[in-house]
Order: C-alpha cells, then sequence, then structure tokens
C-alpha cells in the first residue's frame, strides 16, 4: 500500500515556542475563524489536506490538560506531540483513501454521535441557567400536597379540555368560596385512581419527584391554599399545599413488613399487630434488623436484602415518617394499606452546595419535561434572527387538496399519503423561509409531508385546518432545531473539533 506522504511547510520547530503565545484559557477556547496572517498552515499533506496551527493548537492543550498548563511547555514537548498527530493525521487518511468514510457503517454511526453531541448546545443557555438555579433553590424544601385530577389527554379536542377545565373550576370553588373539605371532594370527585384510599394525599415530595408543571404549581403556591387549575400530560390538577418544610438530605429507607392473609404467617390483622409488637421490641433489645429481615419480613423483594427501598419517594405513610427519623433510627409500628410495617433510615446525604449539585441537577433538567421550556426559547430565538415567515397559502393549499379528495379522517389519523398524479404540483410550494445568503433555507412541503409521514400521529375529532396546525406546529419546531445544528459547527469551535474528533476516531 503507498504511503501518504507529508511536508511540513513555513513554521519551522524553533517557532514552537511562539505556539500558545497570547492564548488564555478564555480566548483560546473561543477562537473560531482566524486570518491566515494569525493562524498560518502548520502542515500540509497530499490532495490539499492541511492543518493550521490553530487546529494544532487546539489538539495539543485538550489532550495534555488544558491552555493554562500547556503555555508552558517547552519545545521538545511540542515536537514530541507533533509527531504523534503527524502519524495519526495519516492513519486518518489512508482510511479516507479506502473509502471507510463512505460506508453505510461510519454514517450510521457517525450521524449517532453527531445528534447526541449536538444535544448540549441545542438548549438556550440563559433559560437552561434560570432553571438549574430554580431546581436547586426548590431542592431546599418539601411539599406536602393533596390534589384532585380531572384528567384530558394532552392532544385532545378544545371541547374536551374546556369541559375539564370548567369541573376542575368548580371544584376549586366549592372548596375555596363554600368550605367543601378538600379531602373529600377529591375522594369523591378526583380522577386519580388513588384517590379513593388516600382522599388525594400525596405526603412529602422535592424536586423532580412530579411532572414539572405540578411540581411548580405545589412550590408556588403557599401553605393552607389551593392552586388555580394546573395543566399536565394527564389533565388539569387542584393543588392544596399541606406543608412546606426544610430538607434535611437525602435518606435511603429500609421496611420490615408483616402481611395479612392465608398465604402468610400471620392470618389475621390481630396475629399481625402482634408479631410486629414483638419484632419492634427485640428491635429495641438490640436485636440486628438485617436478621430480623430475613426471618420476618413479607416483602420478597428486599428481606434478604435488609429490607432497602433505596432512595425515592415511598407512599405518604412512609415519607411522612421517613422525614422524622434520623440515621440509624426506626419508627414505631404502623400500618398502610399493604401491611404492618417498621421503617428505618438506613443512610443519610446531607444538602449538596450548589457547585457540588449544579452537574447532577443540569443533567436532570436536560432529561425533565422542563427542557422543553430552554427549547422553546431556542426556536423562537432560531425564528427571530434568521427572519422565519411561514406561507400560509401553502398550508390553505394543502388543506384544501385534503379537503377536496375527503381524504379527512385519514389525513387526522396520520394514515394520509400523498398521490404523485394528484399531489406533485404541491410538494415545492414553500411552506417557509428562514436566513439569507448561504444561510438561506426554505421548507416545501414535500419536506413537511416526509416529516408527516414518519411522525404517524393522529388527531381525533378536529378538522383538517386544526390537525394541521399541530401537524406544522411540531414540523416547524424540529426544522428549526435542524436548522440550528446545521450551524453549530460555524458558532462553536469546540463543537466543530469534537466532532472532528469523533469522526476521525471511528475512521480508525
Amino acid at each position: 500500500m503507498k504511503k501518504t506522504g507529508i511536508a511540513l511547510i513555513v513554521i519551522a520547530f524553533a517557532a514552537f515556542s511562539g505556539l500558545f503565545s497570547g492564548c488564555d484559557s478564555n480566548k483560546g477556547a473561543q477562537k473560531a475563524n482566524t486570518t491566515s496572517k494569525n493562524d498560518p498552515v502548520l502542515l500540509n499533506f497530499p490532495g490539499k489536506v492541511t492543518v493550521q496551527k490553530s487546529e494544532f493548537e487546539y489538539v495539543y492543550q485538550k489532550n495534555n490538560g488544558g491552555w493554562d498548563k500547556v503555555k508552558d511547555h517547552t519545545p521538545e514537548q511540542y515536537r514530541e506531540y507533533l509527531d504523534l498527530y503527524i502519524n495519526f493525521k495519516r492513519k486518518v487518511l489512508e482510511a479516507e483513501s479506502l473509502g471507510l468514510h463512505e460506508t453505510d457503517a461510519f454514517t450510521n454511526e457517525f450521524e449517532g454521535y453527531r445528534k447526541q453531541l449536538a444535544q448540549p448546545y441545542l438548549v438556550e443557555k440563559s433559560v437552561q441557567e434560570k432553571l438549574i438555579n430554580e431546581a436547586y433553590e426548590r431542592s431546599k424544601e418539601l411539599v406536602s400536597a393533596s390534589h384532585i385530577l380531572i384528567m384530558v389527554g394532552p392532544d385532545a379536542p378544545a371541547a374536551d379540555t374546556a369541559k375539564a377545565l370548567a369541573k376542575a373550576n368548580a371544584l376549586r370553588d366549592s372548596v375555596v368560596n363554600h368550605g367543601k373539605s378538600f379531602a373529600e371532594m377529591a375522594q369523591k370527585y378526583s380522577e386519580d385512581p388513588s384517590a379513593k384510599q388516600n382522599k388525594g394525599l400525596l405526603g412529602y415530595f422535592g424536586v423532580f419527584d412530579m411532572v414539572y408543571p405540578f411540581e411548580t404549581g405545589a412550590y408556588s403556591t403557599p401553605v393552607g391554599q389551593v392552586s388555580q387549575p394546573i395543566r399536565s400530560g394527564y389533565g388539569y390538577h387542584l393543588i392544596s399545599v399541606n406543608d412546606r418544610i426544610k430538607n434535611t438530605g437525602k435518606k435511603t429507607a429500609a421496611h420490615l413488613i408483616i402481611r395479612v392473609g392465608a398465604q402468610y404467617s400471620a392470618k389475621t390483622e390481630d396475629q399481625a399487630d402482634a408479631k410486629m409488637k414483638e419484632i419492634y421490641n427485640q428491635l429495641k433489645q438490640g436485636a440486628n434488623w438485617d436478621e430480623l429481615c430475613k426471618k420476618y419480613s413479607d416483602d420478597p423483594n428486599t428481606a434478604q436484602k435488609g429490607g432497602d427501598l433505596g432512595n425515592g419517594r415511598l407512599i405518604p405513610e412512609m415519607e411522612d415518617l421517613k422525614r422524622k427519623l434520623n440515621k440509624g433510627e426506626f419508627s414505631e409500628p404502623f400500618k398502610s394499606a399493604f401491611g404492618h410495617h417498621i421503617l428505618k433510615v438506613t443512610d443519610m446525604e446531607p444538602v449538596k452546595s450548589f457547585e457540588e449539585a449544579k452537574s447532577e441537577i443540569k443533567s436532570r433538567v436536560a432529561r425533565d419535561a422542563r427542557s422543553t421550556l430552554s427549547r422553546d426559547f431556542l426556536i423562537a430565538r432560531v425564528k427571530r434572527d434568521y427572519n422565519f415567515k411561514m406561507n400560509k397559502e401553502t398550508v390553505a393549499k394543502l388543506v384544501k387538496a385534503i379537503e377536496d379528495q375527503k381524504q379527512e379522517s385519514a389525513y387526522n389519523r396520520g394514515f394520509w399519503r400523498p398521490v404523485d398524479s394528484l399531489h406533485k404540483s404541491l410538494y415545492d410550494l414553500p411552506v417557509y423561509t428562514l436566513g439569507k445568503g448561504e444561510n438561506a433555507h426554505t421548507g416545501t412541503l414535500q419536506d413537511f409531508i416526509n416529516h408527516y409521514t414518519k411522525t404517524r400521529k393522529g388527531y381525533e375529532a378536529a378538522t383538517v385546518s386544526q390537525t394541521t396546525d399541530k401537524f406544522m406546529e411540531a414540523f416547524i419546531e424540529d426544522e428549526m432545531l435542524a436548522f440550528e445544528e446545521r450551524q453549530l459547527p460555524k458558532k462553536y469551535r469546540e463543537y466543530r473539533e469534537l466532532i472532528k474528533e469523533y469522526r476521525d476516531g471511528i475512521l480508525l
């Protein structure tokens, strides 16, 4: 195999002492496109493949401890790394000469990584920071609340949504203005199946324990008051805030349970009560918790593991007790719908400082529904900055074509497919325009149809126009994110270099 040759041009090894001069951790990280005078070609490979000084500097600092650390490196250290870098680039070029970068396997793997790498950049940073700070402040408190749920789906027809909201408002009025008991109203009218037993009581919970709209409603409502109807993916909630307390830390709990039934040692409630009192007395006398769990607990999933329940939320009765117990302490026997219990707190992690918690909170915000707020702000900014314009005439022509064909039902349910003989003249019509110059982009009706076909989502009890509005909203959102993703290599040097690094790594 013919090896790829290489020539070093212009910059002699003595000049390496000038590398990184004038660069600091901030300026270096922000460098994007520099002029050829300030950023000369360092390496010149056959095939007009070049490596500029800034590219080598970036790779060098990243693999040697960062900008601040490499500023004091010697020319010998630069030369040693340059030899390794040359060999690496030669192998990449040889892989490309074999066409490895054109294979389906490479393309699929690279695209998967590229999508993952782009995600942290497809957020509105200022909104993300506000969400992180909000989550940390909420993490300092636990809220005890009850709720009433009136169910209605997120894509329900407007009439059904209005009906559910009216019912929620009427129930709130009964409690707030007419003295009705929230617990009784929850037990009678809430569409949460558990409300029949718990009367809507949710116990104590913290940040990230509930869906974001519910969490916000609970943390925003004063103790002793009932919220306005809060919309979530489940429907409308009325939230009655019972208490708010300081979060003393994340607690890990364990339990020992005695169940009642023909298949258990305790056949009656009295037998279970007596057995639990006996176990409780043994614990007070210093008996080993783990051994008692193995011997007596009727929970097959935890009995052999010391009754471990982890550090997540428990049923309300247990949450209330867990809040009161310190590490190593156990409760008196108590009863739930599942049986007779004793609860023990086995570990407690104190509340972290903001700096300690920030990384974890950032990750949870990104996975949580609240991340859509940051995404929505980003989409709005893209539309504003790139002069987004919607072509309503094209949308109207699509709606008319569907209605003329009498395809409303299939279209609304996501099953409609265009027919070239009938719809070909519509395909190239512009749905929207965005950007200008080299960034100019037009989204066509064919693009929308492709998105519609892949989504396969339908809406019932809606007109073609109403359904199209929903389909278009999802289409435009995805198109704006895709457009911004294409701009990332131009806007963020770190992303551009990371993409290059992953690409070359996959090739090798």
